[in-house]
């Protein structure tokens, strides 16, 4: 269990490192304790002015959210939130990067064309997918 637990630690830590990289993006790790709410997921943030909230998960199929955790996730997806769950660093860039209408789209777009055109392979296709938005947002905030 504890190497699970390890594992799910690395992995909010990574998504926290490449969150940081990006400009309008503030992001906190929430730790249990008795002032904690149970279930609430394990980061949030702000990303150009929207809350987010992510429940960690480990890219293994046992790891799977509670009852209670879809329920606190679905609180926040009511009051506004962007939610949801990240078993990786791309999944989670793929939940907030499309929040600039049209970015993720058009990053889609290219993707596909790309595996179309052969030039990378489907399997590709959402990591390549995000490292195009993740382009596209940054230059689009440097020349702001």
């Amino acid at each position: 269990m504890r190497r699970n637990v390890a594992l799910e630690s690395r992995i909010t830590q990574a998504i926290m490192r490449r969150l940081r990289e990006l400009h309008g993006v503030i992001v906190r790790k929430r730790h249990g304790s008795q002032m904690g709410v149970a279930g609430d997921p394990d980061l949030y943030g702000t990303i150009h002015g929207r809350h987010f909230e992510i429940e960690v998960k480990r890219p293994d199929a046992g790891s799977e959210l509670t009852g209670l955790q879809a329920v606190r996730l679905e609180q926040w997806r009511r009051a506004g939130a962007i939610v949801g769950v990240a078993r990786s660093v791309e999944e989670a860039m793929h939940l907030l990067l499309p929040l600039r209408r049209g970015v993720g789209q058009v990053a889609m777009a290219h993707a596909r064309d790309l595996v179309r055109l052969g030039i990378i392979d489907r399997e590709a296709l959402l990591p390549v997918a995000n490292a195009i938005a993740t382009a596209i947002t940054a230059y689009c905030t440097e020349r702001r």
